[in-house]
């Protein structure tokens, strides 16, 4: 697995994801909506909630664990690691929480459901939230449901659900480059799209990325695309069919290829520090690079 160094998260983020979150900003209703999320002191509800409900995994208790965590924040590049906690759920899902001080919470059939590099995958999918800034916003999808009640709440939801959608494409994008491998990204998706456990010994990756392609070729006239729209539009997340789908046109267009070789970390052949492939200059010692 390439470590990486000196990533940015507008390296990889879905241009949809940057588009419908610059819109929110610029939106009245919405900064409106934040003072008021903010003066609920609902961060504060959530991380209480979360810390005195669920298992903190710290490494020298349940370090397997803990050490998918180190590797896709690793592999990301990331300089603090958020606290990570397991909360009893028998489902493969994570989130994360937090703005201030994130914590990922990991629901405990994602452990059991999943292998090692999966999971990587998974934590690294949230920790893209985090790199991304995204967590502020998510908590306010959640605590427009369940804590906040302003009579023009209506004017935001629906914005503010598809931008949370449009988010997880780029979190999908940080998931694989924290795991770096496709097949293992669509091996967690095709799990968490509902494949009994009894089956897992026949995933067939290739069948998912056929339905991928089939379902975008097929659903593009304006009366599909409205279907989908409203089908979906008061939902968080999009459909894995679709995740996986937008995963694989970003694969596909050089992306993901350019940034691990761009960002993989290698090391300075005048001060042994590593720094990322495409520095010409060392930026600890100065010295000049031989590229």
């Amino acid at each position: 697995m390439e470590r990486l160094i000196g990533l940015k998260s507008t390296e990889y983020e879905h241009p949809a994801d940057k588009a419908a979150l610059e819109k929110l900003r610029n939106s009245t209703v919405f900064k409106t909506l934040m003072t008021e999320f903010i003066h609920q002191g609902v961060e504060r509800i959530y991380r209480i909630q979360y810390t005195g409900s669920s298992l903190k995994i710290k490494k020298q208790d349940y370090p397997e664990i803990y050490k998918a965590l180190e590797n896709a924040g690793a592999a990301l590049g990331m300089q603090e690691l958020p606290a990570l906690y397991l909360q009893y759920y028998y489902a493969i899902n994570a989130f994360t929480t937090g703005k201030k001080e994130p914590l990922v919470v990991v629901y405990s059939g994602t452990i059991d459901l999943l292998e090692e590099d999966e999971l990587q995958y998974i934590i690294g999918h949230e920790l893209g939230h985090i790199l991304s800034d995204h967590v502020l916003y998510h908590m306010m999808v959640q605590g427009l449901v369940d804590f906040i009640n302003l009579p023009a709440k209506d004017l935001i939801e629906l914005p503010l659900y598809y931008w949370s959608r449009m988010s997880e494409l780029t979190a999908d994008r940080a998931g694989l480059l924290a795991c770096q491998d496709l097949n293992t990204a669509i091996r967690a998706m095709i799990k968490m799209a509902g494949l009994p456990q009894s089956q897992y010994d026949k995933i067939n990756v290739q069948a998912f990325i056929d339905q991928a392609r089939d379902f975008n070729e097929k659903n593009t006239g304006f009366l599909d695309e409205t279907f989908k729209f409203i089908a979906i539009a008061n939902s968080y997340h999009p459909w894995l069919v679709l995740r996986a789908a937008e995963l694989l046109k970003w694969v596909e267009s050089g992306e993901y290829d350019r940034i691990i070789s761009e960002y993989r970390a290698v090391e300075c052949t005048h001060c042994g520090e590593m720094i990322a492939a495409k520095s010409e200059i060392c930026p600890i010692c100065g010295g000049e690079m031989n590229l």
